[in-house]
């Protein structure tokens, strides 16, 4: 008999009560501000077919400035949720999410202000006097504080000078930058290093490092 109405109930795509478990991803995730952010849940029943049309609503907690919404999940039983963070804001979010049934998740959100990141270059180091010419330039540097290393719309432009002159420039996350150039031997060369977060894309604090190649030799 509970087989029969288990098929009458699934012909007729009826979800029982009481059977929803809901996951969320990612769980835990790095942004600077500013920028945006999206959570995704997967509402499933107990037989783990997708609780399709089910509404989910996604709060910000202890947050007013977020006003919770409502999604209805799709056929595959999804709901996404996308919020945004203006510049300068440094926080914890925990994002709520939950629908019937008692299907509930949560994930933590961590916002760190742009004007908090500060590259830190390796190599060439600040006022290097003997940096080698023979070679193409690889830029090498880091990021301050560590944890803004995994913020997955921190980016980088990294332009090189020689005087005023601009010889290289390039957008993007690694932060070992292949220019490919050969520079001159015993001449002082600058670079800067400015970090940009979004959307809204916005520029931080540029980092300046200024270097001399090392004298020619015929060694």
């Amino acid at each position: 008999m509970t087989q029969h109405m288990d098929a009458i109930m699934a012909a007729a795509d009826i979800q029982c009560e009481c059977d929803y478990s809901m996951t969320i991803t990612p769980e835990y995730d790095v942004n600077i501000s500013p920028g945006v952010h999206t959570v995704e849940v997967t509402v499933v029943r107990a037989d783990g077919t997708p609780a399709k049309g089910t509404t989910v609503t996604f709060a910000v907690i202890g947050n007013p400035n977020v006003e919770d919404t409502e999604v209805k999940t799709g056929e595959d039983g999804k709901a996404s949720f996308t919020y945004s963070r203006e510049f300068c804001y440094t926080n914890e979010d925990e994002i709520e999410a939950w629908a019937k049934c008692n299907a509930h998740a949560m994930a933590l959100k961590q916002w760190i202000s742009l004007s908090w990141i500060f590259p830190d270059f390796i190599s060439p180091y600040n006022d290097q006097k003997d940096f080698p010419y023979s070679t193409p330039l690889t830029i090498l540097f880091e990021v301050e504080p560590e944890n803004a290393r995994e913020a997955e719309n921190l980016e980088f432009v990294v332009k090189l000078f020689q005087g005023e002159k601009e010889l290289f420039t390039w957008k993007g996350k690694e932060r070992a930058v292949e220019t490919g150039l050969l520079l001159e031997p015993g001449t002082e060369y600058r670079i800067e290093i400015t970090p940009i977060s979004g959307p809204p894309e916005t520029e931080g604090n540029t980092a300046v490092s200024s270097f001399t190649t090392a004298d020619f030799t015929t060694d």
